[in-house]
């Protein structure tokens, strides 16, 4: 008889044996911590460079900018601070112009025909007052020449001494209307001729009045100047267009 033949225990096969296995696994978990670490380490140290160029420069402005900027701003700045600078300027512009605000010569009503208006019916006329502010010689200003003959009065006493023989202020006045008369007619013509050229629309706006006003001032410094003298304004009152 034949015997039984017992079978081979059969092992499965591996290729890795399973400590070389865990090991290689473990290494790789090592590896990639190791990655992190480097990857925060680098994020930290460009996070201190940054901050530290913050407070680099903060602390640069801080020492240099009371040494540096604010010289440098001052420097810029007119002489005495803005506010007293424009005061300085308009005191100039003042000064240019001269202190004194002119002799006044006052011209009698006008009453005139203006510039027939295509936008309206019938005709308009005009109706106002106009006097002229006109700087004169130094010798002849007679606010100036006020000044210089108040002190002698002796301080204005005198309720019961009697008035002075004279008003110089006065005698001033009357000598500049007298020498300005024989202007009057001159100028009374070209104040009539700029009104007529004008028509009703025209003057009911301030820009028309303004430009009036610097046309009348133009031509009649062409006249007076001569004399050495000067418009300085013209000024209206009593305004009115009637239709």
């Amino acid at each position: 008889m034949s015997q039984a033949v017992q079978p081979k225990s059969i092992k499965p096969k591996t290729d890795t044996p399973p400590a070389a296995s865990a090991t290689a696994g473990a290494s790789n978990v090592a590896t990639q911590e190791e990655d992190e670490l480097t990857m925060v380490k680098l994020i930290i140290l460009v996070v201190a460079i940054v901050l530290s160029s913050v407070l680099s420069a903060a602390a640069a402005m801080y020492v240099l900018g009371p040494m540096v900027l604010v010289p440098a701003i001052v420097a810029q700045m007119p002489e005495g601070g803005s506010a007293e600078g424009e005061d300085t300027e308009e005191k100039g512009d003042a000064e240019a112009h001269g202190n004194s605000v002119g002799m006044n010569l006052e011209l009698e009503e006008f009453t005139v025909n203006l510039k027939p208006d295509p936008t309206r019916r019938g005709n308009q006329y005009l109706r106002a007052k106009i006097a002229m502010s006109i700087k004169v010689p130094p010798e002849q200003d007679c606010a100036a020449l006020a000044e210089h003959e108040a002190p002698a009065e002796g301080g204005g006493g005198g309720h019961g001494g009697g008035a002075p023989a004279g008003d110089p202020m006065e005698a001033c006045s009357k000598k500049f209307n007298s020498h300005m008369s024989r202007y009057v007619p001159s100028i009374r013509d070209i104040v009539n001729t700029a009104l007529m050229s004008r028509t009703s629309g025209t003057l009911a706006s301030s820009d028309g009045q303004e430009a009036l006003k610097d046309d009348v001032r133009e031509e009649v410094n062409h006249l007076i100047a001569s004399d050495g003298y000067e418009v300085i304004r013209v000024n209206f009152s009593d305004f009115i267009v009637q239709y």
